[in-house]
């Protein structure tokens, strides 16, 4: 039960966007591949399957898309699961399953998905033997950005050098009480540590860092 990272970084207008895939051995012996980046070939996807072959590979929001197609072609057998909306990106896989929609087979990473903002339909995963949270742009935690263009492109999010909910993640959010109400079954869940696509690891004190980062955009959770 071992939870590994792979970290990359994205050209963005004005600042390099890290990027950050997790992989997550379970007890049962399947290995789910979670926000496969996009930077990645299919040969540098295979370097995350020296411990095992990858059984899942997951596409938690409708922003982290594009990094399926290598990763699939790196892990052909694997099921490849992605959010409701995704058959409207047309990528060139074939999906196994939708998250939220068809069960998640794997009780030991508990799979929420987050309502009320369909744009990006994401999905967020605990865990639970690490009570680790795995996120892709639920939370950000830019503290090591520096340069003009981080802090006006993360100031304007309301993310610069901080653990934070971005201001443009607020925006897609349709229904609020759809979105609250998924995020009040999120913190039913027992996780301390984060681990974020982008920015820093969190190891300690993260439910309570990120219930304060959504009371700070007004989210009543």
């Amino acid at each position: 039960m071992t939870i590994d990272t792979l970290d990359t970084e994205r050209a963005m207008p004005l600042v390099k966007l890290p990027l950050r895939t997790t992989v997550v051995t379970l007890a049962s012996g399947a290995r789910v591949l979670l926000a496969p980046a996009s930077t990645f070939s299919p040969e540098r996807f295979r370097e995350l399957a020296k411990d095992g072959e990858i059984t899942d590979v997951v596409v938690p929001n409708l922003f982290h898309t594009e990094g399926v197609v290598p990763a699939a072609k790196a892990f052909p057998n694997a099921r490849l699961w992605g959010p409701v909306g995704i058959e409207a990106k047309k990528l060139d896989v074939r999906w196994h399953g939708t998250l939220g929609r068809d069960p998640w087979p794997h009780d030991e990473l508990p799979a929420i998905t987050l309502e009320g903002m369909p744009s990006v339909a994401e999905t967020v995963f605990v865990h639970s033997p690490t009570r680790t949270l795995v996120v892709a742009d639920l939370a950000f935690h830019m503290v090591d950005a520096s340069g003009l263009g981080a802090r006006i492109v993360y100031g304007l999010f309301g993310t610069y050098r901080r653990f934070g909910v971005s201001r443009l993640l607020m925006r897609t959010v349709k229904d609020r009480g759809a979105f609250e109400g998924s995020l009040r079954t999120l913190f039913e869940h027992d996780f301390d540590a984060l681990i974020p696509s982008h920015g820093a690891l969190v190891s300690e004190g993260a439910k309570e860092r990120l219930r304060d980062a959504f009371a700070e955009r007004d989210c009543k959770v």
